[in-house]
């Protein structure tokens, strides 16, 4: 998945989300959500 920011928060870094395996599931869908200029990584319950 990419998402482009016009104005990316730089300073914060709440720009990019990088998952780990650890962090994906096959059964636990996950969702993105993007709020602010920021990604929010939200579990689909």
């Amino acid at each position: 998945m990419a998402v482009l920011f016009r104005r990316p928060d730089r300073t914060r870094g709440t720009w990019k989300r990088v998952l780990s395996r650890d962090d994906l599931d096959p059964d636990e869908p996950r969702v993105v959500a993007v709020r602010d200029n920021t990604l929010i990584l939200r579990s689909s319950k």
